[in-house]
Formats: structure tokens, C-alpha cells, sequence
């Protein structure tokens, strides 16, 4: 089945409430458009399988295929790179537990083209 089309049903499923079928969807389209190199509907199929899903915790397969996503981008799509940046911001925010080891609050994430996180503490400022 095409990824495009995967992502479709992914989406039609989240809005119906159907959020494991609407994961699984998702990660379906994220297997199938890798294998096809379609970069386009990778990044949707990431961003899709985050949303709504994993509240209130960190979510490994989300994090992982937002940094993909990120790296697979061309540094001139700026608008793709915020939604991924944006995504996932918050995705390891929710990982920002200290006591989590690696995902640590001070530790910089840094990619292609510049693009720099700087997940701080409560009330610090970060830096991009």
C-alpha cells in the first residue's frame, strides 16, 4: 500500500478515535515510504505518529523518527524543519527527566544545517 495512502488512514483513524489503529498506520507508512525514499511522506508519517499519542510521557519511537525526519529534510525546507523542530521539542521535553540518563535536561541536540536544541531547566533560557 502507498505511504501517502497510509498516512490517510492514519489520520481518518485519529480523528475517529482510534488511536493504536492510527499508530500502527502510521508507523506502516513511515516502513513504506523509507523503503520507497520518499521523504515527503516520511516527515508526515512521523510527525502523524506523535500526535495525540504518548501524553504526559516520553515516546522513544516518536523522538527517533523526528531526528529521521530532521536529517532527511533539505535545509532549505524551513517550514517542514520548524513542524519537526516544534514536534519535537516537546517530544524531548517529556524526556527531559534527569534521572532518565541520557536524555538529560542540559544536553544539546544538534543536526544538519545549524539546527541546535537546548532543552533547559525550569526557568532557564535557551539558546537556538
Amino acid at each position: 500500500m502507498a505511504a501517502g495512502l497510509l498516512v490517510r488512514i492514519g489520520a481518518a483513524r485519529r480523528a475517529a478515535g482510534e488511536l493504536e489503529q492510527a499508530r500502527d498506520a502510521f508507523a506502516a507508512a513511515v516502513e513504506e515510504a523509507r523503503r520507497t525514499g520518499d521523504t515527503a511522506t516520511f516527515v508526515d508519517a512521523a510527525l502523524g505518529i506523535g500526535t495525540d499519542f504518548g501524553i504526559g510521557y516520553a515516546d522513544e519511537l516518536e523522538i527517533r523518527l523526528l531526528e529521521e525526519a530532521l536529517t532527511a529534510l533539505a535545509p532549505t525546507d524551513v517550514q517542514r524543519r520548524a513542524q519537526v523542530l516544534a514536534r519535537l521539542a516537546r517530544a524531548l521535553h517529556l524526556a527531559s527527566d534527569p534521572a532518565a540518563g541520557s536524555r538529560s535536561p542540559t544536553r544539546l541536540r544538534t543536526w544538519p544545517a545549524g539546527w541546535t536544541i537546548r532543552l533547559c531547566s525550569e526557568g532557564s533560557s535557551s539558546t537556538t
